[in-house]
């Protein structure tokens, strides 16, 4: 055994020979001293083994951290998801509420509608609404958007209607230019597919001008649609031997018809 191992092991036995015959009140303070003493290295190296303890448990179970990242990913999902919806709820108040308010502007009598379905062999061109005679509605009724005219109620039972939209060519339309006298009748294109088809104003005088971006009413010519309903915009004239045609653009968007309404006659 190395000296100075000797030595410390001879001072050990001495203290504690001295602590061993000391009295009980003198072994009390000898003690109390030396926890105080111990007593931060007694905290720390049970605070470590916790720690250790905790990493080893950790080690054990690898799927724990694994499994509490997953419900962690799943509570977020769900959060957007909540998110998502909200978001969507107040894009439809707020299209209900300018739907209403184009409502009670008109001068019409307006009853709102749904697409119900839209013909899968002429997509843009025939809707099914959820309203029919029970409520009013009327054959060639003319149909509107907030942005403008839809089209005409083409077949009515009890609950529904069927409407003919203007991207149709059998839906004929007489129609004024902005700012201009002359008069043409509007219709579809034949086969126009698009979520925004062209449609072709007919019958014009030869040599017309008509300012690109011109907009198109109603007439009022014929009896079905009122005078004064947006209907579209000229984009491009079409010169002919006999006549001149323009091409427009309808005012609504057909790709995204939500909310419609049908004129009635009711008072």
């Amino acid at each position: 055994m190395r000296p100075l191992h000797l030595a410390a092991l001879l001072a050990f036995g001495a203290v504690l020979f001295w602590v061993l015959f000391l009295n009980d009140r003198s072994a009390r303070k000898v003690q109390a001293t030396v926890l105080g003493m111990m007593g931060p290295f007694v905290r720390a190296g049970s605070a470590l083994e916790k720690d250790i303890g905790n990493s080893i448990k950790d080690l054990r179970e690898p799927g724990l951290l694994e499994e509490e990242n997953e419900k962690l990913r799943e509570r977020l999902a769900e959060l957007e998801v909540v998110h998502s919806e909200r978001e969507a709820l107040q894009r439809e108040n707020d299209r209900l509420r300018s739907a209403l308010g184009f409502a009670e502007r008109s001068v019409s009598n307006l009853l709102a509608a749904k697409i119900l379905k839209r013909e899968s062999s002429t997509w843009w061109s025939t809707l099914i609404l959820d309203k029919g005679s029970e409520d009013g509605v009327e054959l060639n009724a003319p149909v509107v958007s907030q942005e403008g005219l839809v089209g005409k109620v083409t077949a009515v039972s009890e609950s529904v209607c069927v409407v003919l939209t203007l991207a149709d060519e059998r839906c004929q339309v007489g129609v004024r230019i902005e700012g201009q006298a002359d008069r043409g009748i509007l219709s579809g294109a034949r086969g126009a597919l698009s979520a925004n088809p062209e449609l072709r104003l007919k019958f014009l005088p030869k040599a017309i001008e008509i300012p690109v971006g011109a907009r198109l009413y109603t007439s009022g010519d014929g009896q079905v649609f009122p005078s004064g309903i947006l209907v579209g915009q000229v984009e491009r004239l079409e010169r002919g031997e006999l006549t001149d045609e323009a091409i427009a653009l309808p005012a609504v968007d057909f790709a995204n018809l939500e909310i419609l309404f049908i004129l009635t006659t009711a008072v």
